[in-house]
């Protein structure tokens, strides 16, 4: 798979010519926009918001519908009256038009990728039995919706590469509802998850069904104005309705925190990434679904540094981590000895910076910026250097997915002067 990332160079002379492009002189004349009078009180403070009224979802207000249509009258009235718009139009489309492929994921000794044709909205999903076997569609989230507004957010494929979870964006929102896939027949399941926001999608080792975060069901009218508070993680096993999803942990004493949930590659522990707010400053809990799952464990305590799992090798989890390493490093936290002082560096800060390690095939692969350029080095488990990956010059890198049972990942490069290539 290969493909070209053209530049996008709009020169005047592609414009059909050597003077700027003409516009309308016409002077604009914008709708009139209603006030309210709406005013909040917080802690003593009067707050006027009076287009408060423009809140309200554009699908269920005729008013706010309106509003829309008539601004965006103004808009393209404006934008139809510039001489040089087809021609701009027409260069950008002939730039943008080439096929395009994401780097591709391997489950369950199948090998699962995004194409886009070339102009299409949203890359379609295919899979491969091998690399040499003819793809065949899994899922065109482009068909969802005539307007485009119905969009796939991510794709998680089971571990026996027999079913898909869809996690599906409508309108824009940040709210997410989880759809299933049978991968072999194409038959969507009945299975439906909302109330899902800011949240992993994570399948169980024996593909039964998912690890989730969501939020309680707002309120008539508060899906877009309550406040983000008392997400939970559950799991959702097929076949069930999400009434009956299991709750696995939430902490109604600090209603302000969230859960990133994922799995280590032997299905043992559950690890739950706790943040509050968008710093990368997390902490880390954990629940040892074999030897105690109905007990969530606190591995590492408060919310001082960034600690982004990596893998696991028994009882020793692997995390990359900005503690004492502002450039990063990787090290390995036993679960039977938590304790800092226990810790094991791994890998060691060094010069690069560290923006990312996968444990793939009982190697460490690490992904570093050094002097504004991609490097990798592939490590062992213990640190070891094994080699640096030969890359094609100074480029960037992306990629590098893959569990500790793989002997195999794909990543992408591409510089200024290289097209992407996988």
């Amino acid at each position: 798979m290969r493909y070209t990332l053209l530049p996008l160079l709009l020169t005047l002379a592609a414009c059909g010519g050597n003077q700027p492009p003409s516009s309308p002189t016409q002077a604009l004349e914008y709708p009139t926009s209603n006030k309210v009078d709406q005013v909040d009180d917080y802690h003593g403070t009067s707050v006027s918001d009076p287009y408060r009224w423009l809140e309200d979802d554009v699908r269920e207000s005729d008013s706010v519908a309106a509003w829309v249509d008539a601004q965006n009258k103004v808009t393209f009235d404006y934008l139809e009256g510039i001489d040089e718009r087809t021609l701009i139009e027409q260069r950008l489309t002939k730039l943008w038009d080439f096929e395009k492929f994401g780097v591709p994921k391997i489950k369950g000794g199948k090998y699962f990728f995004s194409r886009n044709d070339g102009l299409q909205n949203q890359s379609a999903w295919y899979v491969q039995d091998s690399l040499d076997s003819e793809p065949r569609l899994v899922v065109d989230p482009n068909t969802w919706s005539d307007d485009g507004t119905v969009a796939l957010a991510t794709l998680e494929i089971s571990p026996n590469a027999q079913f898909a979870a869809l996690s599906i964006q409508d309108g824009g929102s940040d709210w997410r509802t989880i759809r299933f896939l049978n991968i072999d027949t194409g038959e969507q399941l009945a299975d439906e998850v909302k109330w899902m926001k800011f949240s992993s999608i994570v399948w169980a080792k024996d593909s039964s069904g998912v690890y989730y975060s969501r939020y309680p069901e707002p309120k008539a009218g508060g899906e877009f104005q309550d406040l983000n508070k008392n997400q939970a993680v559950y799991f959702h096993p097929l076949g069930n309705t999400q009434e009956d999803d299991k709750l696995i942990h939430t902490n109604a004493d600090y209603p302000e925190r969230g859960y990133n949930a994922a799995l280590t590659d032997d299905g043992r522990y559950l690890i739950l990434t706790v943040w509050i707010g968008t710093d990368d400053r997390y902490q880390i809990e954990y629940i040892d679904l074999v030897d105690n799952p109905e007990s969530v464990q606190i591995l590492i305590p408060g919310f001082t540094n960034d600690y982004t799992l990596v893998g696991n090798q028994g009882t020793n989890l692997y995390f990359r981590t900005d503690h004492e390493a502002p450039k990063g490093r990787v090290i390995a936290v036993d679960t039977q000895n938590p304790d800092a002082s226990n810790w094991v560096e791994i890998i060691p800060e060094n010069d690069s910076v560290l923006r990312s390690a996968e444990l793939i095939g009982e190697h460490v692969l690490a992904n570093y910026l050094k002097d504004a350029r991609a490097l990798v080095n592939v490590h062992n488990l213990d640190g070891g250097l094994v080699r640096e990956v030969p890359l094609p010059g100074v480029g960037s890198v992306n990629g590098f997915q893959g569990t500790a049972n793989n002997s195999e990942t794909f990543f992408s490069y591409s510089s200024y002067n290289a097209p992407a290539t996988l």
